[in-house]
């Protein structure tokens, strides 16, 4: 009697491996083709880096248009500019240090105090008598105190 023999034949194996290369060619042409996954990322890229610039390049326009538009001293509509601060008895000149962030007391009457330029915009600040400061001249700002500020009109 014959044995069956258990297995796959020349023709299956064939028609297995010719399916296996079908398969890898549309894969490797959807990933590396013209249209594939790597061009497309590629263009994608390059967009992203192109808008990028532009982006960067329409800020600084604006950035630079912002500046030279408040570049000019405040000037009120009927000519005059901003009135100078007017410190009485009880009032201490404070400006803010932002490297610092604290309030410290402006000794120097000379030294810039406020800039009312539009660029600039650092208003005048005092502090009534009932402020109290540090040894180094900082507003000590744990305690109570009255602070005024000019803004122009």
């Amino acid at each position: 009697m014959m044995k069956k023999q258990k297995g796959i034949t020349l023709i299956a194996l064939v028609v297995t491996i010719v399916v296996l290369i079908i398969l890898a060619t549309i894969s490797i042409n959807a990933v590396l083709g013209e249209n594939g996954l790597i061009k497309r990322a590629e263009k994608a890229q390059e967009v992203h880096a192109n808008s990028t610039i532009a982006e960067e390049e329409a800020l600084n326009t604006l950035l630079d248009d912002y500046d030279n538009a408040i570049a000019e001293p405040v000037v009120y509509q009927d000519g005059t500019l901003p009135t100078t601060p007017k410190v009485t008895q009880g009032m201490t000149r404070v400006k803010y240090n932002s490297t610092s962030g604290n309030w410290e007391r402006v000794t120097d009457v000379s030294a810039e105090w406020y800039n009312y330029a539009s660029n600039k915009r650092e208003w005048a600040n005092v502090v009534l008598g009932d402020a109290t400061f540090n040894s180094d001249g900082t507003l000590d700002e744990t305690r109570p105190y009255t602070q005024l500020v000019w803004i122009p009109r």
